[in-house]
Formats: structure tokens, C-alpha cells, sequence
């Protein structure tokens, strides 16, 4: 299947809305604290019919331009253009640091010597295996007689069983009524 710009905006467009949606109409559920789309490694047409990686000087000038304002943000090897959306809301787009700025020696700093280290060994040991045994999401449903209201600015626990967790992995996994596995 060829790539269609327009057809994925269009399907973005629509899931964006279908979100919208469920937040203004669903009652009874947690908001967001926020909403943050984030961009890797995204593609950007340009008027002369060349494609420009975000990953590229070129790219990311050209992102620049065309989002308008944002926040910068910086780690040792990702750079973040940041759109908020009012306060909740923002686009991030995320570039390889050391493609798109150039790494310049400007001085040097004198460390101080560090001593030798040895690291001692550890001896065999014995060390604890969990599980994640958390059954079925629903049945933990409270019946409408047993719901307890909260006072005003009461904390409200969460669930008492976290996710399970695919041993070895660090994948969650939660299952639902139909038997389907959903990682996250």
C-alpha cells in the first residue's frame, strides 16, 4: 500500500475527533492530565518534490518554519520541538540530536583524579521472582449498592491489583472479557 498524506491526515483528523468525543461525553471516567502527540523520525514534503527527514538540518529548518512558535527542549541525544495547545494539549516532534545540531569544542575543564575502585563480588544468593496475578478486570466491578461516595477532596485508592506483567519482558499485558491481549 503506497503512503497517501492526505488519507492519514484525514484518518488522524477523524481519530483526533472520535478522542474528543469520548472526553466531552464520557462521564464517570479519569481525564488526561494532558494530551501529547509525539512525531519520530517524520517525513517533510517540500515545494520542489524532495523529502526532507526530520533528521536532517534541512528537515528540522524547515520543520521550524513551518510550525511557527515552540519550545525547544534538549537531552544528550534527543531534540524536542514542542507546540503547546493551550495547556493541555502539544505536539512533539523528535529529532536525532547529533544529526540535526553540530557538536562544537568550545574549551576544555579539568576533572579531578579519581581514586582506584574494586568492586567487591557478591556471593550466590537466592533473589525473589514475582508474578502479576490480576484475573478479571470486570469482576472487581462495584455493585451500585456498595459504592461508598467520597467526601469532598477525599483520595480515591486506585485498583488494588496492578497490570500483569509478561514474565522477563517488562511488557504489561491486560486481557479483556473476549480473551484479547492488549501490550502496552
Amino acid at each position: 500500500m503506497e503512503y497517501n498524506e492526505l488519507d492519514r491526515r484525514r484518518e488522524l483528523v477523524a481519530s483526533l475527533r472520535d478522542l474528543a468525543d469520548f472526553i466531552e461525553n464520557v462521564k464517570g471516567v479519569p481525564l488526561p492530565d494532558s494530551c501529547s502527540l509525539s512525531i519520530y523520525r517524520g517525513v517533510l514534503p517540500f515545494e520542489n518534490g524532495m523529502h526532507y527527514g526530520m533528521d536532517t538540518k534541512e528537515g528540522a529548518a524547515l520543520l521550524a518554519d513551518r510550525i511557527g512558535t515552540f519550545n525547544k527542549a534538549y537531552t544528550d541525544s534527543i531534540v524536542t520541538f514542542r507546540k503547546p495547545f493551550g495547556e493541555h494539549a502539544s505536539i512533539n516532534w523528535l529529532m536525532v540530536r547529533d544529526q540535526v545540531c553540530e557538536k562544537v569544542q568550545v574549551g576544555t575543564v579539568r576533572k579531578a583524579a579519581e581514586p582506584e575502585q574494586i568492586i567487591p563480588a557478591k556471593p550466590e544468593r537466592d533473589e525473589p521472582l514475582y508474578e502479576w496475578h490480576c484475573g478479571s478486570v470486570k469482576a472487581h466491578l462495584p455493585q451500585p449498592s456498595s459504592i461508598d461516595m467520597p467526601i469532598e477532596g477525599e483520595y480515591l485508592p486506585q485498583s488494588p491489583e496492578p497490570l500483569q506483567l509478561v514474565p522477563g519482558t517488562g511488557v504489561g499485558v491486560i486481557t479483556t472479557e473476549e480473551g484479547d491481549d492488549i501490550p502496552f
